[in-house]
């Protein structure tokens, strides 16, 4: 397990995400030197992480996961801007997004 906070060090601001994604990434090509296998990816949908793992992982060569329990708070967030809590159509709303997420409609 490996975690990091965005530091400055010597005089140098040492960005988080960068780090740890970049030893991610590091540490896939070590685990699959011929590169003949895909590396999972399982994230939230903060776009700072994604940004990173396009530096470091070139898309082909990964499978993408959206982490339903990080997303689903988020739907049910949006769903009662349009609706009312506990309503049928905020169920519904989130219900829709779940599903299209689970068929891979999922965008940025």
């Amino acid at each position: 397990m490996r975690a990091a906070l965005t530091r400055e060090h010597e005089g140098v601001v040492v960005n988080a995400t960068e780090e740890i994604i970049g030893w991610l990434a590091a540490q896939a090509r070590q685990r699959t030197p011929k590169g003949d296998q895909k590396t999972v990816v399982l994230m939230d949908g903060q776009p700072s992480l994604w940004e990173a793992i396009d530096r470091h992982i070139p898309s082909e060569d990964r499978i993408e996961i959206l982490d339903l329990l990080q997303v689903t708070p988020r739907l049910w967030e949006a769903a009662h801007l349009f609706h009312p809590g506990g309503s049928e159509a905020a169920l519904e709303f989130v219900r829709d997004r779940v599903l299209r997420i689970l068929q891979g409609e999922a965008g940025t």
